[in-house]
């Protein structure tokens, strides 16, 4: 059984969905340590949380099958949205100013996200890289795949360039490095107690952090690198989806010995450099000067091949054809994307910041993946009634509203009755 494909009309590309619902569902995998505790333990998990082997144990799992894999698989549906949105505009003999509007207001919601809730947004990232794609997006295919590997790989190159220049660092340049992978104890308690705390001051900490730039060339160079690092990782694996798409590969179109091959390659080549990589950082113990530059090689490189793996599981499974239960949520959560997204922050921020319950620091890794599994659960059975009633999700159509400057129709239209039968 084929699964519906895009004609660049109001349907949708059924597989792109359930695949998108997968990644907004597996990036919570990594994204939950972060609203629990302090960020340091996503990279560095010695310096927070538990050290019992089950919590090792969690952290290891999710570092070499989550970390970084479901965010890149939601960046190349990133890349192939935007071509999909920009097909549909030049089929319909409309210019480009949709596109810009769009992603305009993707950028107010990724700051308001990044300010008001939560540190981890990735939404501001994915807006800015839509403006160059937008002058990207006629490259052929091949282009696509070269360009994107190559600017995917600058946060290799950049962490190089720093690493040559630490020792030319002064004091106060090595502690700001130091204290980034090892950071103080007072440190981590002020943070524990601000999130515990009020709203207004984790907002104030948010502003405060993401504005201050720093001054000196140390500072720069850590300002550069990090943020070098989110834009060129989204960016890149954008331009590599922009290929896949054009390629049928996210619409189920290929052959299923084709998905295969991506299923067995990329899981047999990645998943031995990510754990690689995390073998690496462990005989080193995590050491800011091993674990900071060389530690991240291997998940690095390991990253595309798991993701082009789960890539290939999942559309083995749309060929398949059965619809199950989960399928249908996946498929509803792909749909409703950014909501679900911005769900997760909510109910997340709700269980561990002092606003809501206040768990923030309290919680080791095995139980707050247990509570992952809970928010997917009930993800599930909220979006299915939303979408049981209405067209999409209710950030989905306020940004299609504010889009096209209209109120856009959103509830479902209640079947037809003609004596006494139901007409769909």
């Amino acid at each position: 059984m084929n699964l519906p494909q895009n004609k660049l009309g109001n349907e949708r590309i059924v597989a792109i969905d359930i695949l998108r619902g997968f990644a907004v569902l597996g990036i919570l995998l990594i994204n939950i340590r972060s609203y629990a505790m302090p960020d340091i333990s996503l990279s560095n998990p010695s310096e927070f949380g538990s050290d019992s082997n089950h919590d090792r144990f969690a952290y290891n799992l999710t570092y070499v099958f989550a970390k970084q894999k479901f965010m890149a698989i939601f960046s190349m549906l990133f890349g192939a949205s935007v071509l999909l949105f920009t097909d549909r505009l030049l089929q319909k003999k409309k210019g480009p100013w949709a596109h810009f509007v769009r992603n305009g207001w993707l950028m107010l919601f990724g700051i308001a996200h990044l300010i008001l809730i939560w540190s981890g947004d990735v939404l501001f990232i994915y807006a800015v890289c839509a403006f160059p794609l937008f002058f990207l997006r006629k490259l052929p295919p091949r282009w696509h795949l070269g360009l994107g590997t190559v600017v995917f790989f600058i946060p290799l190159l950049i962490s190089g360039l720093i690493e040559r220049e630490v020792p030319n660092f002064d004091e106060e340049g090595q502690d700001l490095f130091y204290s980034l992978w090892h950071p103080y104890a007072e440190d981590l308690e002020s943070n524990v107690e601000r999130y515990r705390g009020g709203y207004q001051d984790q907002v104030v900490s948010r502003w405060n952090y993401e504005t201050d730039l720093g001054s000196t060339r140390e500072e720069l160079m850590l300002t550069a690198s990090l943020w070098g690092n989110y834009f060129a990782r989204s960016f890149g694996m954008m331009l590599v989806g922009m290929a896949l798409y054009r390629w049928g590969v996210f619409g189920a179109k290929l052959s299923a010995r084709a998905y295969r091959h991506m299923a067995w390659w990329g899981l047999g080549i990645g998943i031995p450099l990510c754990l690689m990589g995390l073998e690496y950082n462990l005989y080193n113990s995590w050491d800011w000067k091993t674990s900071y530059f060389y530690g991240r090689i291997g998940n690095f490189l390991g990253t595309v091949p798991v993701a082009i793996g789960y890539i290939g599981l999942v559309m083995l499974w749309c060929q398949n054809g059965k619809v199950s239960w989960i399928r249908s949520r996946l498929t509803e959560v792909g749909q409703t994307a950014l909501s679900c997204y911005i769900g997760q922050s909510l109910i997340a921020t709700f269980i561990f910041y002092g606003f809501g319950l206040g768990l923030y620091g309290s919680i080791d890794y095995l139980l707050q993946l247990v509570i992952v599994v809970g928010i997917w659960v009930l993800q599930f059975f909220v979006v299915q009634f939303w979408m049981t009633h209405f067209k999409q999700g209710p950030l989905e159509w306020l940004w299609r509203c504010l889009t096209y400057f209209r109120l856009q129709p959103i509830q479902r239209e209640k079947p037809k009755t003609i004596e006494g039968s139901s007409v769909e």
